[in-house]
């Protein structure tokens, strides 16, 4: 018996250079306090984490970054997520 599987994703979707500031604009993230960043540390060494973390605490967002993940993450790396998560109560996930 298969398990029914879905991904539920937001009505806009930005990538590219240039996204973030366009994606952050206006009244996004309105009403949110905390942000989970979800990452690798690839991201971490090449800069752009700075730029988002700079963002969203120009928001006013309390932000915490997990960036452990890597491909195909094995149970572990999936736990340490998920306790991060449980911990931090985030009230929006990037990734």
């Amino acid at each position: 018996q298969e398990h029914m599987e879905w991904l539920k994703l937001p009505p806009h979707l930005y990538f590219n250079r240039g996204c973030l500031e366009e994606a952050l604009h206006g009244n996004a993230l309105s009403g949110e306090k905390r942000a989970l960043v979800v990452t690798d540390k690839g991201m971490v060494r090449s800069g752009i984490l700075q730029r988002l973390l700079v963002c969203l605490r120009s928001k006013g967002l309390d932000v915490e970054v997990f960036s452990d993940v890597h491909p195909d993450p094995d149970m572990e790396c999936i736990r340490n997520g998920v306790e991060m998560c449980e911990g931090f109560k985030p009230d929006v996930i990037i990734w």
